[in-house]
């Protein structure tokens, strides 16, 4: 009996240092390709409402297009430019933007969230999902 527990605590150390902690990840291209990120600016309809009447947008995105275009909307300016990806961070460059430039982005493992690093924000861009609205993302 003792030698069949010895055996499963040396198995289960064994194990235990197999394990993988590494929490860098690399993120491609063709992850990006044809996807949308949205940060919300309202948190309700309502609150769109009034932004929208005050010529602003109720999000900010960002839309990677193909291997290295991006599009970039702050408030309601559009801003075009390209990107690069080095493991998980998402470098925006945009030319001719009066924004923040390059906008950096840190991306989750499923590639469904974007946080902002570059303006030390930390905010959260999610997945567009047609249909549904930013505040409810």
């Amino acid at each position: 009996m003792k030698q069949i527990i010895l055996k499963l605590i040396i198995g289960f150390l064994v194990l235990s240092g197999c394990k993988e902690e590494d929490s860098t990840f690399s993120i491609t291209h063709d992850q990006l390709t044809d996807t949308t990120f949205l940060f919300a600016l309202a948190s309700s309809a309502e609150s769109c409402g009034v932004l929208l009447s005050n010529g602003v947008n109720c999000a900010q995105s960002v839309a990677f297009s193909s291997t290295n275009v991006a599009t970039v909307i702050v408030t309601d300016i559009v801003n075009a430019g390209t990107y690069s990806v080095d493991g998980n961070i998402i470098t925006v460059t945009l030319p001719n933007s009066d924004s923040e430039n390059p906008m950096i982005f840190n991306a989750n493992t499923e590639v469904t969230e974007l946080i902002r690093i570059s303006d030390g924000s930390n905010d959260i861009w999610k997945l567009a999902i047609e249909g549904i609205d930013p505040w409810d993302l």
